[in-house]
């Protein structure tokens, strides 16, 4: 014969019980949600101090080192967000530079569609806005500055000749560039794309200030642009 029983807790230990591991879930689910507030604030540090390495010192003099000690924070500690160097920059840059490259490739497509003479002026100043006002970012800033040693380096280049391109449309003497040495568009891109860098540097936290400076910047550049264009379309004639 076989002997059975049956273990009896009382009611109130039962009660005690379920109660502790309802306490003990809570607790759990709060260090979860600490745990990813700090990583979520960890990562956050390692790119804002990112930033500011990369543009002041570039690309290739960044230190890792110096960005951990900047985020407060072990240089180990870095590899459990980013690979490596070269993709933390990639996450700074990439998402923009392709931004860029679908800004850019419209405005091609547009083809004449968005010239002065077929849009008028304000229509025109509208899209100019659209084109430079993104320009005045950090993220800008560093793949025209700071880009060197990494798939980006020669973006100010690349950004000159599509900016000279857009010039051109929006003018309407796309793709047929003006004599350089009578009419220095290329010094007015280069010059606003150094003004762009210099914006985002001051306002890097006040955007609407940026966006004032800039459409005061537009301003000049298109009164230049449109005399440029009226000066090459009486060579033309």
């Amino acid at each position: 014969e076989y002997c059975s029983f049956r273990l009896r807790i009382p009611q109130s230990k039962c009660s005690a019980t379920n109660a502790e591991r309802t306490d003990s879930k809570k607790k759990r689910k709060r260090r979860k949600t600490d745990m990813q507030v700090k990583k979520e604030y960890m990562h956050r540090a390692i790119v804002e101090a990112a930033i500011e390495e990369f543009a002041e010192k570039g690309y290739a003099r960044g230190s890792l080192r110096r960005i951990a000690e900047e985020a407060d924070t072990k240089m180990s500690n870095i590899y459990n967000y980013f690979r490596s160097k070269e993709d933390l920059f990639g996450y700074l840059v990439g998402d923009f530079y392709v931004e860029v490259q679908t800004l850019f490739a419209g405005l091609v497509r547009a083809g004449d569609g968005i010239s002065v003479a077929a849009i008028g002026a304000e229509e025109s100043s509208r899209r100019w806005s659209e084109i430079l006002l993104p320009l005045v970012d950090r993220r800008a800033e560093l793949l025209i500055t700071a880009a060197d040693g990494t798939r980006y380096a020669g973006f100010r280049s690349e950004l000159e000749q599509r900016l000279l391109s857009a010039v051109g449309l929006m003018c309407g003497w796309y793709p047929v560039q003006p004599n350089p040495d009578g009419y220095p568009v290329n010094l007015y891109v280069s010059t606003y794309i150094d003004a762009a860098v210099y914006l985002s540097r001051r306002y890097a936290k006040k955007k609407s200030d940026a966006h004032a400076a800039v459409e005061n910047l537009l301003k000049t550049a298109l009164a230049g642009f449109a005399a440029v264009s009226a000066e090459h379309g009486k060579k033309e004639e």
